[in-house]
């Protein structure tokens, strides 16, 4: 099904809005989780009173500089604040294979840069890639 320009620009927007409403909604929830209030959190992230309240009702976009800091004062990774978020809106937009789950994904990294030797590093994402390569050569169901 092809778009025009118009109403491609408004599904796009509309996709950008759920996903605002998702992260508005995770971040309140964690804040609560935590017994933080609004203002409180406001002071941990460095930012002035009433731009988490900002935040959870969407009068201000949530950026990447913004998304790190909470994800530090609430003691979350980043990707917690997109779990759970019901459907990939942007699957009709990009045709690419769905991302690994995200707690699998903190505990790699997390498990990686646990590690200091970086030659150690260098031989694991090595190792990996062949992985990787062989896996892809090899016909066969995949077991996720």
């Amino acid at each position: 099904m092809e778009l025009n320009e118009t109403s491609g620009r408004r599904r796009k927007r509309s996709q950008y809005a759920e996903i605002e409403k998702h992260l508005a909604r995770r971040l309140g929830q964690r804040r609560e989780e935590l017994g933080l209030t609004r203002i409180e959190l406001d002071g941990l992230i460095g930012e002035r009173p009433g731009t988490v309240a900002k935040f959870e009702r969407g009068a201000r976009r949530l950026g990447a500089d913004h998304m790190f800091f909470l994800s530090r004062a609430l003691d979350v990774p980043v990707m917690w604040f997109f779990d759970d978020l019901e459907s990939d809106p942007f699957r009709s937009l990009v045709d690419l294979p769905l991302a690994l789950n995200h707690r699998e994904i903190d505990t790699v990294l997390a498990a990686y840069y646990g590690i200091d030797n970086v030659q150690v590093r260098r031989d694991i994402v090595g190792l990996a890639r062949a992985v990787a390569a062989s896996a892809a050569a090899t016909p066969g169901p995949r077991r996720d």
